[in-house]
C-alpha cells in the first residue's frame, strides 16, 4: 500500500510539474583525449648552413597547450634522402639545425601533446633553400 500511495504521489508531482525527468546524459565539452584541434604554425631563417626554426601552437579559447615539437628537416636531392630532427618542449626561443647538404629543403614541425592531453596533434611544413658556400 505505501508504494502505491509513493507512485500516486509522485505520479501527481511530475503532472504538476514539479519533479522533473531528463533522459539526455551529462557530458563535458571534451571527455575524451584528443579532440580540441590545434593549429602549429612555424617559420625559418638561415645563416650560412644553420637553420633556426621557431614554432607556435594555439587552440580554440584562451588555452595554451603543452607539448612538444617535432621538427624534421627532409632532403631529397642527387646523393639520396638526409634527415635531421630535433624534439624540444618550447620553439619559442628557436631551434638550430645544421643542414650541412645545399639545395631545398622541406620543414616539418608537428605539435606533439602531452600524455592524457585533450589536445590533437598538428603539424605544420614550409620550405627553405640552403646555398653551396
Amino acid at each position: 500500500m505505501k508504494k502505491l500511495i509513493a507512485a500516486l504521489f509522485a505520479a501527481v508531482l511530475m503532472s504538476l510539474g514539479l519533479v522533473g525527468v531528463t533522459t539526455g546524459t551529462a557530458t563535458a565539452a571534451c571527455p575524451y583525449t584528443g579532440c580540441i584541434p590545434t593549429s602549429t604554425s612555424a617559420s625559418g631563417s638561415i645563416d650560412g648552413k644553420f637553420l633556426t626554426v621557431t614554432a607556435e601552437v594555439s587552440a580554440a579559447g584562451n588555452a595554451s597547450p603543452r607539448g612538444t615539437f617535432k621538427i624534421t628537416a627532409d632532403r631529397v636531392g642527387p646523393k639520396g634522402f638526409k634527415t635531421r630532427g630535433a624534439s624540444v618542449n618550447n620553439a619559442d626561443d628557436g631551434v638550430k639545425l645544421k643542414l650541412q647538404l645545399a639545395g631545398e629543403w622541406e620543414i616539418t614541425v608537428t605539435y606533439v601533446p602531452a600524455d592524457n592531453s585533450v589536445y590533437e596533434r598538428s603539424s605544420t611544413t614550409f620550405t627553405v633553400f640552403v646555398r653551396q658556400d
